[in-house]
């Protein structure tokens, strides 16, 4: 009867290491897809400060702004990227990354507007809604705003098809 019960409580134990160790990889998984899309951004913003030295034919180094370089290709070339097709959806991946990395904030409060679902898990969006109280405190790591495999590859495509119009986009400002 002892060895019984010390087998049923050994089979409970490895049940509840099991799930715990499940829910560790989900979040894993779901920080692993947060940290790209943050890199993603980050990836596309030193991109778009660069350029406009390259353009100038600048080596010099620089502590330019995202603001600062979209303002260049404005004042400059008068080249206006929001109009360019990507140009919201890399907006919306600035305010991801932000989200990412500090939690709660001005970007997550836009980010609800524009995206609320981002902040469901994934497996029950659509069957609740957003709570609108929650305040983000882990966001990093996957807990509490859920990037998917597939919004991640929309954000991924995106910027790089944003690059393909902008050279369209300079190809013809630059005539």
């Amino acid at each position: 009867d002892d060895i019984w019960r010390a087998g049923e409580a050994a089979a409970d134990l490895a049940f509840n290491e099991a799930m715990d160790h499940a829910l560790l990889l989900e979040s894993m998984r779901f920080a692993t897809l947060n940290l790209y899309a943050a890199a993603l951004y980050h990836l596309t913003e030193q991109h778009l400060v660069d350029l406009p030295l390259q353009i100038c034919g600048s080596s010099r180094r620089h502590n330019l702004r995202p603001e600062a370089a979209v303002s260049w290709f404005k004042k400059t070339l008068s080249l206006d990227l929001s109009p360019l097709s990507g140009w919201s959806l890399i907006e919306e991946l600035k305010l991801v990354a932000n989200v990412v990395k500090h939690g709660e904030g001005d970007s997550a409060a836009r980010l609800r507007k524009l995206q609320p679902e981002l902040f469901v898990y994934p497996s029950l969006r659509g069957h609740v809604t957003p709570f609108a109280g929650h305040r983000l405190a882990a966001s990093l790591f996957g807990n509490e705003f859920f990037i998917t495999k597939e919004e991640f590859e929309r954000y991924h495509k995106v910027s790089g098809s944003f690059w393909t119009e902008l050279a369209d986009a300079l190809k013809v400002a630059t005539r």
